[in-house]
C-alpha cells in the first residue's frame, strides 16, 4: 500500500513533465517567420483575415473561396487568431499549447488504462506501442493553414 501513495503525485509530474517537454523540443519556434510558401495567402495578404473576426467577415468566410480553397472553419480560425494575436507568426504558438496538453493528456490516459499495473510499467508498455505504430506526439509541427 505504501508504494502506492507517491503514484497520484508521480503520474501528475510525468504529465506536466511531458507537456513542458513539448515546449522545451517546439518552443522556440515562436520566434520563426512566416513561412513563406502560402501563409501570405492564407493570412497576412488576406485583408479579410487579418481585420478579425465581425458579421462581415464571418459571412465573408462561407460565401467565398480563400487561397483557392473553401475552408471557412480555417478562415474563421486564422480571423480569430488575428484579432487576438495580431499578424505575427508566433500565434501559431497557439499550436504549441495544444500540442502540449494533448501530450500531458495522453499521458495520462497511459497512466489510468489499466490499474492492475504499475504506472512505469502502463507507461513504458505505451511508449513501446506508440514508437511501434505512433508517435507519442502525433500532431505535426503545422504549417499555418494545417
Amino acid at each position: 500500500m505504501a508504494d502506492n501513495v507517491h503514484e497520484p503525485t508521480m503520474k501528475l509530474g510525468i504529465c506536466i513533465a511531458l507537456g513542458a517537454l513539448v515546449w522545451i523540443c517546439f518552443g522556440e519556434s515562436a520566434r520563426f517567420d512566416w513561412v513563406r510558401y502560402d501563409d501570405g495567402d492564407y493570412v497576412y495578404r488576406s485583408g479579410r483575415v487579418t481585420s478579425g473576426l465581425n458579421l462581415q467577415s464571418v459571412i465573408w468566410s462561407f460565401t467565398n473561396f480563400h487561397a483557392h480553397n473553401w475552408h471557412p472553419i480555417t478562415t474563421l480560425s486564422h480571423m480569430l487568431d488575428c484579432q487576438l494575436f495580431g499578424v505575427t507568426p508566433a500565434y501559431a504558438e497557439t499550436g504549441r499549447f495544444a500540442d502540449a496538453i494533448e501530450t500531458a493528456t495522453r499521458g495520462r490516459r497511459l497512466a489510468e488504462r489499466e490499474s492492475n499495473r504499475s504506472f512505469a510499467d502502463e507507461f513504458a508498455a505505451n511508449i513501446s506501442r506508440y514508437q511501434q505504430h505512433l508517435p507519442l506526439r502525433d500532431i505535426s509541427l503545422q504549417l499555418v493553414d494545417e
